[in-house]
C-alpha cells in the first residue's frame, strides 16, 4: 500500500485513507501491549488527519477518528458530530454513536463508562436529543426525553465552571469540542432534511453547479464518490420564486421543534457561562467558534432571527475586557502596532499577501468541512499550513492572534442588529430595539 502511495498518486486520497484502516486494524489486534495499541492508533490518527486535511468536508474520516479516540468520550462525541454535520455527512455514524450513548443512556448489558461525570453528562443530555431526533422515536417518549435532557443539561452546567477553572489549559480544546457538539444539535445531528442544513445546502449547491467553480472545487485524488456534490437541497426543488416563502412556512414549524429549543437551550447556558470568565484565555477557542458560528447565522436571510436571545449583553462585557487587553498591549509595546480601530476595520482574515504572520489557529483545523463554517475560511486559507505536529502549538502569537480574530468577529457582528461599536469609546454595547 505503501508502494502504491509512492508511485499511483492519481488515487494519492484512497491511499492515504487504507494506510489509516491497516493502522487501525493492527491497533484493534494488539491486546497485550497498551503501548503498541497506543503506537498503531498514533499511526492511524495521523493518516487519517492527512485524508482529512485533503478532503476536509468529507464525514466518513473523522468518522473513523472517532473511533481511535475511544476511551475519551468527550472527543468521541465531537468527532461523531463532525462526522454527521459535514458538508457530506457519513450517515452511517449515526449507528456508531450508539456505541457511546447506549452505557451513558443505562442500556441493558451495555459495558460501563469511564468517562468525567461532567462528560458523562453532557453527552446524556445530546444522546437524549439525538435520541429524539431520530424518526423512529415513539411519540410518548418525547416528554420523558426533554424532562431527562433537562436534568443532564442543568447538572453539566452546574458544574462547568469549577471544571474549567480545574482543567485550565486543557479547556482550549476541549471547549472546541463542546461548541462544535451543541452546534451539531441544531442541525439535529446530521439529518439530512434538518432545515439549517437544507438552507446552507443552496449557496454550496449553487457553486457546484457551476462548471467553472465545480471543476476549481475538485480534487483530483479524491475517489469518484468523494468528488460528488452534497446530496440537492430538498428545497431547490421549489421554484426560484417560492423558495423564500416555503423557507418562512419551513421555519415557523422548525422553530417550535423542542429538539431546537432544547438544542437552543444548551448552547445558550454554555455560551453565557464561559463568557462570564472574564480574562481567562483558555475560553477563548470556545468563544471564536460560537462567535464564527453566530456570523455565519447572522449574515444569513433565512436563519439569522434565529440568533435574537444569544448572550449578547455577557459577549459585549468580555468583548470589551478584551479591547483593554489590546490597547494596553499596544501601549506597551515597542514596536509599531495598527490602533485597535484598524485592528477591527481590517478583515477577520488577512487578504493575499497581507498579515503574513497570521497563520491558521488550532480550532480552525477543528472546524474545518462543517456545513456551517464552509464560508467562514478563504479558500487558500490552509495553504498558509502549520507543520503537522506544529499545528496544535499555543504560542504567544497564537494568543494574540486569536484574540484579534475574536475582536474581529464581534466587530463583524456589530455590523448586524445586536451590538453596536463606538469608535469613539472604544466599547461595544448591546444595541436597543
Amino acid at each position: 500500500m505503501a508502494l502504491l502511495y509512492e508511485t499511483v498518486p492519481a488515487f494519492e486520497d484512497t491511499w492515504i485513507e487504507c494506510l489509516g484502516d491497516l493502522g487501525r486494524y493492527r491497533m484493534a489486534i494488539e491486546d497485550e501491549d497498551v503501548r503498541d495499541r497506543e503506537t498503531w492508533a498514533g499511526v492511524a490518527r495521523s493518516w487519517y488527519t492527512k485524508a482529512a486535511d485533503k478532503n476536509p468536508t468529507v464525514g466518513r474520516l473523522y468518522h473513523h477518528l472517532a473511533i481511535l479516540a475511544r476511551p475519551n468520550a468527550l472527543q468521541q462525541m465531537y468527532y461523531y458530530s463532525r462526522s454527521l454535520t459535514c458538508v457530506k455527512p457519513f450517515q452511517s455514524a449515526r449507528e456508531s454513536i450508539l456505541t457511546l450513548l447506549d452505557p451513558i443512556l443505562g442500556r441493558a448489558g451495555a459495558p460501563l463508562t469511564h468517562a468525567l461525570a461532567i462528560d458523562t453528562n453532557f453527552i446524556k443530555a445530546h444522546g437524549l436529543q439525538f435520541e429524539e431526533s431520530c424518526v423512529d422515536t415513539a411519540q410518548g417518549q418525547k416528554h420523558q426525553h426533554t424532562t431527562e435532557f433537562m436534568d443532564a443539561k442543568a447538572d453539566f452546567i452546574g458544574n462547568l465552571d469549577n471544571h474549567i477553572g480545574r482543567v485550565t489549559a486543557k479547556w482550549k480544546e476541549q471547549g472546541v469540542y463542546i461548541a462544535v457538539t451543541n452546534i451539531a444539535g441544531w442541525f439535529e445531528y446530521g439529518k439530512n432534511d434538518n432545515l439549517l442544513r437544507q438552507i446552507l445546502l443552496l449557496p454550496i449547491w449553487g457553486r457546484a453547479e457551476d462548471p467553472q467553480k465545480a471543476t476549481e472545487d475538485k480534487i483530483r485524488s479524491a475517489s469518484p464518490a468523494d468528488q460528488q456534490n452534497p446530496m440537492k437541497p430538498l428545497i431547490a426543488s421549489s421554484k426560484p420564486e417560492d423558495i423564500e416563502q416555503d423557507i418562512k412556512k419551513a421555519m415557523d414549524k422548525f422553530k417550535v421543534l423542542q429538539t431546537f429549543i432544547n438544542a437552543k437551550s444548551i448552547t445558550r447556558e454554555t455560551f453565557a457561562l464561559v463568557l462570564r470568565r472574564i480574562g481567562d484565555k483558555n475560553v477563548l477557542p470556545h468563544v471564536h467558534i460560537m462567535l464564527a458560528f453566530l456570523s455565519s447565522f447572522a449574515s444569513s436571510t433565512y436563519v439569522s432571527d434565529l440568533i435574537e436571545d444569544a448572550p449578547w449583553a455577557e459577549l459585549v462585557a468580555f468583548l470589551n475586557t478584551l479591547v483593554k487587553t489590546e490597547n494596553q498591549i499596544q501601549s506597551h509595546s515597542q514596536s509599531h502596532t495598527p490602533n485597535i480601530d484598524t485592528i477591527l476595520a481590517s478583515g477577520v482574515f488577512p487578504g493575499e499577501g497581507e498579515r503574513g504572520d497570521e497563520l491558521p489557529l488550532p480550532e480552525d483545523y477543528l472546524v474545518r468541512g462543517l456545513i456551517w463554517a464552509d464560508d467562514y475560511f478563504p479558500i487558500k486559507w490552509f495553504e498558509r499550513e502549520h507543520d503537522e505536529e506544529e499545528r496544535y502549538l499555543e504560542l504567544a502569537s497564537t494568543v494574540k492572534h486569536r484574540m484579534e480574530r475574536v475582536l474581529r468577529l464581534g466587530y463583524a457582528i456589530a455590523k448586524a442588529k445586536w451590538i453596536t461599536y463606538a469608535k469613539d469609546s472604544h466599547t461595544f454595547s448591546v444595541r436597543t430595539q
